[in-house]
């Protein structure tokens, strides 16, 4: 059996890739700018020290820790996904949907609390509280999330939005009250759906 993956073109090691069994999906949060690379810019912000949503250097963090300030978050390995996808400029100026790699399939993720180990993780970019993603993004996520399920055995069930997570963990009750602790990966986005797009 071959150690690739073809995912949107590109081959995937998959040497030494954990044993995943979920895909969490995600969202940024943050309005695609559509003409950087905001995926990079994202790696940026989270392999650094960061406090209260912001960027601060280590001299800083290692002095709110000395004090007692809680909420300090050291800097990630890696981005905390292991794929996701952006509008970015093409070579024409036109802002084309473009897949990104982060994380190898080797390595634990940093995306969502007590399933980093073995849920695979998806971020769009984008605000889905705003406005719903378009088709084509979700193709794109339809796309690679049919290529991981076949090739981990991953069911539709375990293809789940971050805030379901809180609902699974016993930590809300119901979709209302996990999306009022968190609405990632949007508030536009159906979860029911795509599940039964998977099917």
């Amino acid at each position: 059996m071959s150690n690739k993956l073809i995912l949107v073109g590109n081959d995937i090691d998959l040497v030494n890739a954990r044993k995943w069994s979920h895909i969490i999906l995600h969202h940024s949060w943050s309005k695609d700018s559509q003409k950087v690379n905001d995926w990079d810019n994202i790696k940026k912000y989270q392999m650094q020290w960061r406090y209260a949503g912001n960027n601060i250097t280590e001299k800083v963090a290692k002095d709110l820790i000395a004090s007692g300030v809680k909420g300090v978050e050291p800097p990630d390995k890696d981005i905390a996904y292991n794929y996701g996808e952006e509008y970015a400029m093409d070579g024409n100026g036109n802002p084309t949907l473009k897949f990104r790699i982060g994380r190898p399939l080797s390595m634990v993720g940093a995306h969502t609390k007590r399933y980093n180990e073995f849920a695979v993780g998806y971020c769009i970019v984008g605000n889905f509280d705003l406005a719903p993603p378009k088709e084509e993004e979700i193709e794109m996520f339809l796309t690679v999330a049919r290529a991981l399920m076949s090739w981990f055995k991953i069911e539709p069930k375990n293809v789940i939005g971050h805030y379901e997570t809180y609902v699974l963990l016993g930590q809300a009750k119901d979709k209302k009250e996990a999306q009022s602790i968190k609405s990632c990966p949007g508030l536009m986005i159906n979860m029911d759906d795509i599940r039964h797009r998977l099917e």
